[in-house]
């Protein structure tokens, strides 16, 4: 009512000339609409009272799914969040997990969201890893546990968003584990923005920045030269890392599945630049040609992310 036209009376009425007599009728009737006006405004104060209040949706949490041996994985939901949803996976002590490109072996994990309605995009975000050195090889994942933030935003803003993953995920000790785990939720509609909690939030900080040298904390590329046909063909990259320079290290990523093999620091000058280097085979070096890199700079404060191409 506030926001409506004010109240007004009969403009006619007042127009009128008023016979002697009438004035305490009127002046009664007066304090009467006053009366009911008064208990009006009181009812209509107890009803915005109690009226239901449209707070954001608190964010919810799966049970556990045992995976083996104390591993184990739920998934959470985060309605109103640009971050919807995450897959937290708690590993038991001296297991370990693999990111989307696990190193020398390992097994990656797969989000398979068939079946999941009304999502306009689904993207799974991946915290920045770290080298895991074996006897047999290196690998790159996680230790301890892990979150997998989800952006899937709504098709339609008024409708839930009906969840359903079908995961699969290597665990690894002295052998490595397939683990599986089935999930659905529906993340309901929201009508206000909501933050993730700090579980999800902590994570989102050590996703890499898309484009490096964007945040001074982070890493950043200084220089990329692919050598693609000489005798020992190779990738090398100089990175300058802010902070513990001891935690630095440089992921490359290529696609059609081709495998560029782990970096190895080489160099490293008074003002953080760091030089690594990852030697090619031949046919990896052909293979390589033309294509668009994606190289993770991981440093000891964050993490980021670019692209350059094989040329």
């Amino acid at each position: 009512m506030g926001n409506g036209a004010p109240f007004r009376g009969d403009s006619k009425a007042h127009a009128k000339k008023r016979r002697p007599g009438l004035a305490a009728k009127s002046n009664a009737k007066m304090g009467f609409s006053k009366r009911c006006l008064g208990v009006a405004a009181a009812l209509f104060a107890a009803m915005a009272a109690s009226a239901p209040v449209h707070a954001a949706e608190e964010a919810s949490a799966s049970p556990w799914v045992n995976l083996h041996e104390g591993s184990r994985v739920r998934l959470l939901t985060i309605p109103g969040a640009t971050v919807n949803a995450a897959v937290e996976v708690q590993l038991a002590p001296g297991w370990k997990t693999y990111w989307r490109m696990p190193g020398d072996a390992g097994v990656p994990p797969q989000f398979d969201w068939q079946g999941t309605e009304n999502a306009k995009a689904i993207e799974v975000l991946y915290p920045a890893p770290h080298r895991l050195i074996e006897p047999a090889a290196e690998t790159i994942g996680y230790k301890g546990s892990v979150v997998f933030p989800v952006k899937l935003p709504p098709a339609e803003a008024n409708k839930p968003v009906k969840v359903k993953l079908d995961l699969e995920i290597g665990i690894c000790k002295e052998i490595c584990v397939p683990a599986h785990a089935e999930f659905s939720a529906a993340i309901p509609p929201s009508p206000t923005p909501a933050s993730p909690p700090a579980i999800v939030a902590e994570a989102l900080k050590t996703v890499p920045e898309q484009g490096a040298g964007k945040d001074p904390a982070r890493p950043s590329l200084v220089d990329f030269r692919p050598d693609l046909t000489g005798p020992e063909p190779k990738l090398v990259i100089k990175a300058r890392f802010p902070g513990d320079q001891a935690a630095a290290d440089v992921f490359i990523e290529a696609p059609d599945s081709i495998y560029v093999p782990m970096t190895k620091r080489t160099t490293q000058d008074a003002g953080g630049v760091i030089s690594f280097e990852s030697k090619l085979s031949a046919s990896t070096a052909q293979d390589l040609k033309g294509k668009d890199l994606t190289i993770t700079l991981v440093g000891a404060d964050g993490a980021a992310e670019v692209r350059q191409p094989a040329r």
